[in-house]
């Protein structure tokens, strides 16, 4: 598993990750960090990923689903949460997050895989 180093203040100071967003918590602790603190993005890869029958993220038919489902309450979250001065793009990103999941669910069904793999 990748992980980012975090200094304990900063988590003291936004709070740890949410566990109701299993699959984004990471996402939403880095943007909370990103409202109080400067952050630096390294535009190349520094993990890979390998996906496992048990992962969290479950069977490859649905991951997209799952991963842009909470993508979707977290974007919502965060709206609700942010200064009214930050709320524009976080609504933008939450429309966008919206019809990614929308696709997601539509192809997931289209493959005539709902009944095995889609969540009800």
């Amino acid at each position: 598993m990748s992980q980012a180093m975090v200094p304990a203040k900063v988590l003291r100071s936004v709070g740890p990750s949410d566990q109701k967003l299993a699959l984004v918590s990471d996402w939403d602790l880095y943007l909370r960090i990103s409202q109080h603190y400067p952050v630096t993005f390294v535009n190349r890869r520094l993990t890979h990923w390998h996906y496992h029958e048990r992962s969290a993220s479950g069977h490859v038919a649905i991951r997209g689903l799952r991963w842009s489902e909470d993508g979707v309450r977290m974007f919502a979250k965060h709206v609700r949460h942010a200064p009214h001065d930050r709320r524009r793009p976080l609504r933008a990103a939450l429309k966008s997050q919206v019809f990614t999941t929308a696709q997601e669910a539509y192809y997931c069904v289209k493959e005539g895989e709902r009944e095995r793999w889609c969540p009800a």
